[in-house]
């Protein structure tokens, strides 16, 4: 049977992966649009822009490694990360208006 204390430490670790699985998903939905258009000028020619599907599996494969090579490390909040996550958010907003999925694009970075 499980106790009392470790039930209560299991239960807010559940809460915070839920939400980051929230959280991307959610994101993944507003970038969905962006990605497919990625996708199809990536997949237009072999002589445009041919390389894309490329360095992005191979840029997916190194931060994984080096997410995985600094597990030790220890994790703690920051709000230095809205320094990045705003004006990101703000460039999405407003490739929406202008429809031209180039600073979308760059604001997924």
């Amino acid at each position: 049977m499980i106790s009392q204390s470790s039930n209560s430490a299991v239960l807010p670790e559940l809460k915070k992966n839920i939400l980051l699985w929230l959280i991307c998903i959610l994101l993944v939905l507003l970038y969905a649009p962006t990605i497919l258009w990625l996708y199809q000028r990536w997949t237009m020619s072999v002589w445009n822009n041919g390389h894309g599907l490329l360095i992005t599996a191979i840029v997916s494969y190194l931060i994984w490694k080096e997410l995985d090579k600094n597990k030790q490390l220890a994790t703690k909040a920051s709000p230095w990360g809205f320094a990045i996550l705003i004006p990101a958010l703000f460039l999405h907003i407003l490739d929406t208006g202008i429809h031209s999925q180039l600073l979308s694009a760059f604001a997924l970075i």
